[in-house]
């Protein structure tokens, strides 16, 4: 197998998840059709197709060049540029909070690490030298360290972190402990992580130091893809609870849980609005994905997308006003922006290849 088809396997996990779920790899509850609740299209004003420029930039992953680079361009589409240049595989992109790095895992020589470069590509530099396999890096919220999962010799993953400045990274839970998708939260106070890389051990939180883990999901089933809201208040993550696959959220201060959408084999969350009154999902409807909307109270889920691919991981713009996502209505994975409220989206790529992984820079 070739480095970047290795690579490729790497930089997938963290999102192995989501994808094998959607794609139709995860386990399907036993009765689906009995548990499928189908959310309305959003509703559209005639006229409403002209297509109101995104701002911003967004950096991608993309294989145009025979190998995963990382990319960026602007929100348009315009100026699109590899950031990477490298015959190594790229990919994971992460801006830091003041958008003036850009975090992403590199795989070289059938190993990987966490590495940091300028949004002009410049300055490139490795933060870790682990010989062994990284993923799903997260910021600290003052962009001071960088929490992310490490593949250990021992055949198991686990959660540490390391200063942009510099030194050993260090781990924060034990090794044999097969955690995941550390996530900082906005105050920097905890960090949410999957204990179990197929989330059998629920989403748990700890501190930056890895003290006071407690799990927060419940545990009547398994728990993955921890997303914080940008106020704080609530995590969401993906479930499966007496057979039912959803969208949860829980409140992290009061504990509350409440369940945010069904809909299709294992819908998954994908990002919060910036004011965290609503969620982005990925669902499925007659074994299509399409990216759907829901509010923090579980009322008002609308589907977003409408055509006749699939539409999956979505991104929402600093601002609030824009959503990315992938596609693969035009018969490759590409990347495209609609308004968040709904409309003709705007396609940002055009490869015949898989273009993917969009995340927009802070303002």
């Amino acid at each position: 197998m070739r480095t970047w088809q290795v690579a490729l396997v790497v930089l997938m996990v963290g999102g192995l998840v989501a994808f094998a779920a959607l794609r139709g790899w995860w386990r399907q509850p036993d009765e689906p059709a009995q548990h499928l609740v189908v959310t309305p299209q959003m509703t559209h004003e005639a006229g409403d197709e002209a297509v109101t420029p995104a701002p911003g930039r967004i950096a991608f992953v993309s294989q145009r060049d025979g190998h995963p680079q990382v990319y960026a361009c602007d929100a348009d589409g315009g100026n699109q540029v590899n950031l990477s240049n490298t015959p190594a595989a790229d990919g994971a992109p992460c801006w830091s909070p003041d958008g003036q790095l850009l975090a992403f895992v590199r795989t070289d020589d059938d190993t990987s690490d966490v590495w940091v470069m300028a949004p002009d590509g410049s300055g490139q530099r490795a933060l870790t030298h682990s010989g062994q396999y990284v993923m799903e890096v997260s910021w600290s919220p003052d962009g001071k360290s960088i929490a992310f999962a490490r593949h250990g010799a021992d055949g198991r993953w686990s959660i540490c972190i390391v200063d942009l400045a510099g030194g050993e990274p260090v781990s924060l839970t034990p090794s044999d402990a097969e955690d995941s998708a550390p996530r900082f939260s906005p105050d920097g106070s905890r960090i949410a992580f999957t204990a179990g890389v197929d989330g059998s051990g629920g989403v748990w939180v700890m501190e930056p130091n890895g003290g006071n883990r407690r799990r927060v999901s419940s545990d009547a089933g398994p728990a993955t893809r921890p997303l914080w809201s940008p106020d704080g208040a609530w995590i969401a993550f993906a479930s499966e609870r007496d057979g039912v696959a959803g969208v949860h959220a829980v409140n992290i201060k009061t504990g509350e849980q409440r369940q945010l959408a069904t809909q299709g084999s294992f819908p998954q969350p994908d990002a919060w609005s910036p004011d965290s009154g609503r969620l982005a999902y990925t669902g499925t409807q007659d074994d299509l994905m399409h990216v759907s909307l829901v509010g923090i109270d579980g009322k008002d889920a609308a589907r977003l997308t409408e055509d006749d691919g699939s539409d999956w991981g979505a991104a929402w713009s600093p601002d609030g006003s824009h959503i990315a996502f992938l596609s693969d209505r035009d018969g490759n994975d590409e990347i495209y922006v609609i308004s968040a409220t709904g409309g003709k989206a705007h396609r940002l790529t055009d490869n015949d290849v898989h273009d993917g992984e969009a995340v927009w820079r802070p303002r």
